[in-house]
């Protein structure tokens, strides 16, 4: 004698809402882009990609020089150019590792900039060293922050203590982080 299975009896709308739910939370997450969803799919990537490209020892490696072109393209971040920048913005003094000022060095900040609701963040600090009225010299530091929504829990089993790490991809130049690794460079960014 054989017996049918008996499965559960849910209305419609609820066996659609259990079907859906294990998609949503592994495509979806609970906010913003998935575990499963590729970085190729997803925009901010692609953004965060193109400003890295920007950090001074990168643009250098993929073959750009810091000339006239990559202040251009830099200050192209935040909708200014060179004559602007030097206009409307506030120089501020550089100073040496004994806090003197540094004379005819001057630098100009640009911090916390933002794009798509702040999961991409990036600042950059342009130096210039002043020759009478000439500019003779010009450096750049630079720092963009990729969060990719892909946080994880880890711990240290003798203390029990649980973290959450952020799911953050760094290309700075004040941190040493390689950001040649983003297009198909070493790890270490030699």
């Amino acid at each position: 004698m054989t017996e049918k299975c008996k499965m559960l009896k849910l209305p419609k709308s609820l066996r659609l809402f259990v079907a859906i739910t294990p998609l949503v939370f592994l495509f979806g997450g609970c906010i913003g882009w998935g575990w499963f969803v590729p970085y190729s799919l997803q925009p901010s990537y692609w953004e965060f990609k193109k400003i890295a490209r920007l950090e001074p020892k990168t643009y250098e490696a993929l073959g750009g020089k810091l000339d006239d072109e990559y202040f251009a393209k830099l200050l192209a971040l935040v909708d200014m150019d060179w004559d602007t920048m030097i206009k409307t913005k506030k120089p501020l003094w550089v100073v040496d590792e004994y806090m003197n000022i540094i004379p005819n060095r001057f630098a100009y900040k640009f911090n916390n900039l933002c794009k798509y609701n702040c999961r991409l963040k990036y600042d950059f600090t342009i130096y210039i060293t002043m020759k009478g009225d000439e500019v003779a010299e010009r450096t750049a530091n630079f720092s963009v922050t990729w969060w990719n929504n892909r946080n994880s829990l880890s711990g240290n089993e003798g203390s029990m203590e649980i973290l959450r790490d952020a799911g953050v991809e760094i290309c700075s130049t004040l941190f040493r982080s390689p950001c040649l690794k983003y297009f198909g460079g070493k790890k270490d960014g030699k």
